[in-house]
């Protein structure tokens, strides 16, 4: 089941499938457990291109590319250090590589040259990781340059996912993103057979994921990849055990997303009769069908509001947005709290993304509701009191 917005304020990526990535050796090196230290470097010598930090293994010719939205490379090292050793490759942090950058596949290429040059590299496995439109554009580079694998974190392809791709893909989402219709396929959906694509999903919102799921994505590529070191990372007993006991406390989805996660890295007797059973159950039947009826009439009501955005006075926005807080409070039903806190997210999103627009007409007859509306949806948001200062000061200065 897919849904589409009326109104799409970050727009996607053109994606192409026709062009295929060249045929990737799957005849890999297995790793016992690596035993080597991590050397961070900084940028000093790359020309700002990056941060990275070097397995002192000389023979590791892993390279993992961290792509943030914000091009800050180096907050997103300082995120993933402590897992640094565990993911068992080179890596690298792009700082030349943002939101906006048309050119953002020459600048990615220009990268991972100078990491080959500068450190004398040759690079046996490339797997690409990015946030929000870092993910994004990782994604429509894999398209078009030999990679291992990508992980996207708080964006997605929609339908295009029930495409063949040429690597293995992991999406992982907060439950409470804006972005996370991007990223659900039905349990009953071909996706949910394909074992090379997975999706993950926490409780939280737009975000990197954390350093638990980072790894985990990660490995779950380098095992598409034939990784022997990577599989023994996952144990079959555990995820067994996390899917009943999910089963046990009636929480439908995760049990599906742990079961269909097995079957996936490990596509034995045991999950494949285990995935096959659940997805026979009534219960998992009316949990879908109920979950996809929250998800149709939250994209009903996104667009709704979207549409009124410019027809609708002051007024009007603050009763919805005081509704939408008090029923997120109010609440006990997790999908539709989850549902409210994506529909306030993605009104937040629009509201950058239109204000960012306004601030720049002088006399604009909107700007004072827009930026009111955002205030309301984001009072500590640091792009909202940016432009809140600008619109005081151009007044004042007028």
């Amino acid at each position: 089941m897919r849904f589409l917005l009326f109104f799409t304020v970050f727009s996607n990526i053109f994606v192409s499938f026709s062009c295929k990535n060249p045929k990737t050796d799957n005849s890999k090196k297995s790793f016992e457990k690596p035993s080597v230290t991590v050397q961070k470097l900084d940028a000093e010598n790359n020309e700002n291109l990056f941060e990275q930090i070097l397995c002192n293994d000389s023979t590791n010719n892993n390279l993992i590319v961290f792509i943030d939205p914000h091009g800050d490379g180096k907050f997103v090292l300082n995120k993933v250090e402590k897992i640094s050793k565990n993911l068992n490759s080179n890596i690298i942090f792009l700082n030349n590589v943002k939101n906006g950058d048309n050119q953002f596949v020459s600048h990615i290429t220009e990268s991972i040259e100078k990491y080959i040059k500068t450190n004398n590299k040759t690079i046996e496995n490339l797997y690409l990781i990015g946030f929000s439109g870092g993910a994004r554009m990782a994604f429509q580079y894999a398209l078009n340059n030999k990679t291992n694998g990508v992980v996207m974190c708080g964006a997605g392809i929609g339908a295009n996912i029930e495409k063949k791709l040429p690597f293995p893909l992991v999406l992982i989402s907060g439950f409470n993103d804006f972005n996370f219709i991007e990223q659900y396929y039905s349990p009953f959906s071909q996706v949910s057979k394909n074992k090379n694509v997975i999706s993950i999903f926490f409780d939280g919102k737009h975000k990197w994921a954390n350093n638990d799921l980072i790894l985990q994505a990660i490995n779950f590529l380098k095992v598409k990849n034939n990784d022997i070191y990577s599989k023994k990372q996952f144990n079959l007993s555990d995820l067994m055990n996390n899917f009943n006991d999910y089963k046990k406390h009636q929480n439908t989805f995760l049990a599906f997303k742990e079961i269909e996660f097995a079957n996936k890295i490990f596509d034995n007797n045991i999950t494949n009769t285990a995935i096959n059973n659940f997805l026979k159950t009534q219960e998992l039947s009316n949990f879908v069908k109920t979950f996809e009826l929250f998800l149709a009439k939250e994209q009903e009501k996104n667009n709704e509001l979207a549409s009124n955005l410019e027809i609708k006075n002051w007024n009007w926005w603050e009763k919805q947005i005081s509704e939408i807080d008090y029923n997120i409070k109010n609440t006990k039903q997790n999908l539709e709290t989850n549902s409210l806190h994506r529909t306030k997210a993605f009104l937040g999103m629009l509201m950058y993304s239109v204000v960012s627009k306004e601030i720049e007409i002088t006399n604009s007859q909107n700007i004072d509701k827009y930026l009111k509306i955002y205030e309301k949806l984001e009072p500590q948001n640091a792009d909202m009191l940016k432009f809140k200062d600008i619109y005081i000061n151009s007044k004042t200065n007028n």
